[in-house]
């Protein structure tokens, strides 16, 4: 091989190497500004949603506490204030997040009805509507867990996170109908002997 064939290959592989350096550079450059854009967009809405799904859980818990040791009609009315509070905020952030947190749809819409549901709930069986509870709970922490990692990551929750999302928001709507159906049919869950 002569010295300028040797030169014009070595020009070659410099000019691939720079063409696929250009492309990954693009690229990657591309990825990082997606990334800030979607953080972007869900921080102007992340702290309200965050408080919100956290606030639902602890009104629910607290209706369930007040429910179950006769708390006062007072106390329960300021309760159910909070909850109507907390049902707007999320009905009104879970449009904004939709296309940011997709796939995590139906879990933002079964937690704006988490302190509704609560509140017909209780009393309906021996419970008290604790295993309700447990469930919205697990849902709860399950949506924080998948927004947090969709924030860090930059991008939306993967496939599986709303699926996992949307199963958990199932047995939240699942324990809520069995007691539903139970008080219905005039069984709430005591036994009469």
């Amino acid at each position: 091989m002569s010295s300028n064939a040797v030169t014009l290959i070595a020009a070659l592989i410099a000019a691939l190497v720079s063409v696929v350096n250009l492309y990954m550079t693009a690229m990657f450059g591309r990825r990082a500004e997606m990334r800030v854009a979607h953080r972007e967009l869900l921080a102007r809405d992340l702290n309200e949603l965050a408080s919100a799904i956290t606030q639902a859980i602890a009104v629910a818990h607290e209706l369930n506490v007040i429910a179950t040791t006769d708390g006062g009609a007072q106390r329960r009315r300021n309760w159910l204030d909070k909850a109507n509070a907390v049902t707007r905020t999320v009905k009104t952030v879970r449009p904004r997040v939709r296309y940011q947190l997709w796939g995590l749809d139906e879990g933002l819409r079964t937690m704006a009805r988490v302190p509704d549901w609560i509140n017909h709930y209780v009393g309906d069986r021996a419970d008290g509507g604790s295993a309700f509870v447990d469930e919205a709970g697990k849902l709860g922490r399950m949506l924080d867990e998948v927004i947090r990692r969709s924030y860090q990551r930059g991008a939306p929750p993967r496939w599986w996170e709303g699926r996992r999302v949307n199963r958990q928001a199932q047995r939240v709507r699942q324990t809520w109908e069995r007691a539903r159906a139970a008080h219905l049919s005039g069984d709430d869950g005591e036994t009469n002997e």
